[in-house]
């Protein structure tokens, strides 16, 4: 989800990730997918271009997340526990 988002909205060229997918946990379905974002985007805009991209409605997200960066290991792969933390917040 986040290489096609990415691409649909011309963020793929950068060498860190500005974007990254976590969820938290939500009443009515019990999960809910979170777009953690170190760019500024609108829900409404994601939706769109995930859908052009023929990205299934169950991977839409249902949050955006801003931080300043994506959090990442030494390893330089996302800090799974930090995005879970931020996409509870």
């Amino acid at each position: 989800v986040e290489t096609a988002l990415a691409k649909a909205l011309g963020l793929d060229k950068s060498e860190l990730p500005l974007l990254a997918i976590s969820s938290r946990l939500d009443v009515d379905k019990g999960e809910a997918i979170v777009l953690v974002s170190a760019v500024d985007l609108e829900l409404a805009r994601v939706k769109e271009a995930l859908r052009q991209s023929g990205i299934s409605n169950l991977w839409m997200p249902k949050y955006i997340v801003r931080t300043d960066k994506i959090p990442l290991l030494v390893s330089g792969k996302l800090d799974l526990k930090a995005l879970s933390d931020l996409a509870k917040a």
